[in-house]
């Protein structure tokens, strides 16, 4: 079996190649991070505000209503499990059935 070499050329044009790929694909991930937090941000400014924010300053919280109760309820984050609501009172801020 003869021991054939490549051409120098041929290699050079296979690295120009990859990384004209690798740049591509670079660029693309960029836009595609660029375009998401563009409508997250869209999103997030057309978001009406609730009882648990003081405008022009979100709060970070979200309110939620039980559809069987009308018991409010108040997240933190994406992670913050549900936590009654409570009036001044003291008591859970229930407005009856909505």
């Amino acid at each position: 079996m003869r021991d054939e070499q490549v051409p120098e050329t041929t290699l050079l044009g296979e690295i120009a190649g990859s990384l004209a790929a690798g740049l591509f694909y670079g660029l693309l991930m960029w836009f595609a991070i660029w375009y998401i937090a563009t409508v997250i941000g869209i999103y997030e400014a057309h978001r009406p505000f609730d009882a648990t924010d003081a405008p022009p300053v979100r709060s970070g919280l979200s309110l939620y209503t039980d559809a069987a109760t009308g018991c409010q309820y108040v997240t933190a984050g994406w992670f913050g499990g549900p936590v009654p609501r409570l009036g001044r009172d003291g008591k859970q801020m229930c407005g009856g059935v909505p």
